[in-house]
């Protein structure tokens, strides 16, 4: 029977470096828009398979495991360019996370189904759409170097849009999302957020807002600050000029933001990145620029420490992501928010030059907050860069997880607001 130590056995004998990666998942959804509910199951497979000889590379990737593969693989390799740093990295030990798999979402109808069925028929609240997910996946990576790794992993994700209606005014969609492992999302606390933000967004004015401090809400950090600093702590955007960083620079004294694969609150932590290496807590910023994360093509290519930080599916060769990005600032507060404007939602996030860290965008969702009560703004324009963005955080409160991101709500001195 063929199996992907058949294949690393054939390149072997032919003096060809390969690694396959294969991928199974079973994913259930359920989708409800305007009272019509459907459903989906998708049970996934594909294999890659990447071949390096004498620095030159090849790849292919199909949904069956068969000698072909290889073969395809080895032809564009002879077309590939030359490079001396292209390797593939040698086998380590990996210390396995727990928490990572749970059994529970391996059938998840009846929870998907009752995720949906929560949110149907909420008094003073238009539900425009409902999406519920679950997913069950194996990741196996393995090559002639001595790689040899697999886990399990699953994920649910739950998410709910929503406004009012009152006579002609229509209020902004307000959107909540929220990922876990396993079933054990807090449908209540979702309801409840829904109802307080779509309140806010209800009654939506305009006001003078200039000068005054933003706050960014972990949602509007996950839309704004996280593809951002993704992009700029490439260790390949690094080597490329393209990032507004350098090491060593100062950003804020008060800052720490770490990538951190091996967190247990993580959704997205793994035990072994998509090259199959042993995953490490990585600081990008401690008061200063500390790393710039790599696979381990770009350690070697730009001369930076390799981090573990590839990433792929398998109809690609593997790139650069953060897993769980984590902000921490030293100085808290429970009124983080009060006497700023408070952005919960942003649009236009793919307008930005994240070259020159340089945003425009508008706060769909977004209020003043006075201390004692909260007025909904018309749409609002927030203009600023990434580097200054984050050397004027003042404060922070206490965290909490939205997607890859995991920090408090930020507040922030120095953002151009237009209304």
């Amino acid at each position: 029977m063929l199996d992907e130590y058949s294949i690393l056995s054939r390149a072997k004998s032919i003096g060809v470096s390969a690694e396959v990666l294969s991928l199974e998942s079973k994913g259930y959804s359920v989708y409800v828009e305007k009272g019509q509910k459907s459903g989906s199951q998708v049970i996934d497979r594909g294999y890659a398979i990447r071949v390096v000889k004498d620095g030159r590379v090849g790849m292919a990737y199909s949904t069956v495991l068969d000698e072909k593969v290889l073969d395809y693989a080895l032809d564009t390799m002879k077309v590939s360019n030359q490079d001396k740093d292209y390797l593939l990295p040698p086998g380590r030990k990996v210390d396995y996370l727990s928490g990572v798999y749970y059994s529970e979402v391996e059938e998840p109808f009846d929870k998907v189904k009752e995720y949906a069925s929560y949110f149907e028929g909420i008094d003073n609240l238009k539900i425009n759409y409902i999406q519920t997910r679950s997913e069950s996946f194996m990741v196996k990576v393995v090559s002639t170097e001595g790689v040899d790794v697999q886990e399990r992993r699953t994920f649910v994700s739950l998410g709910v849009a929503a406004n009012t209606v009152s006579g002609s005014e229509v209020s902004p969609e307000v959107f909540e999302s929220r990922e876990s492992r396993r079933f054990d999302i807090d449908l209540d606390e979702v309801k409840e957020t829904l109802k307080e933000k779509t309140e806010i967004t209800s009654n939506r004015t305009k006001t003078e807002v200039k000068g005054l401090d933003v706050t960014f809400t972990t949602s509007a950090q996950e839309e704004l600050i996280f593809p951002l600093i993704n992009f700029s702590f490439s260790g390949e955007n690094f080597y490329r000029k393209r990032s507004i960083f350098y090491p060593g620079e100062d950003i804020n004294p008060k800052l720490r933001i770490t990538d951190s694969p091996r967190r247990e609150d993580g959704v997205f932590s793994r035990s072994f990145d998509a090259e199959g290496m042993p995953t490490q807590e990585n600081v990008l910023v401690e008061s200063s620029a500390k790393t710039f994360l790599t696979n381990y093509y770009w350690s070697r290519k730009a001369s930076l420490p390799h981090t573990s930080s590839a990433s792929r599916n398998f109809t690609s060769l593997p790139s650069i992501s953060v897993t769980n990005l984590v902000i921490e600032f030293k100085e808290k507060s429970k009124d983080v928010r009060e006497g700023t404007v408070v952005v919960d939602k942003v649009q236009g996030v793919h307008t930005s030059n994240p070259e020159t860290g340089e945003f425009s965008v508008v706060g769909s969702v977004a209020w003043l907050d006075d201390g004692k009560k909260r007025v909904g703004l018309r749409e609002i324009v927030l203009t600023g860069n990434i580097k200054t963005l984050l050397k004027n955080v003042v404060s922070q409160s206490s965290p909490r997880r939205c997607g890859s991101l995991i920090s408090g709500d930020l507040r922030v001195s120095g953002i151009s607001l237009i209304i």
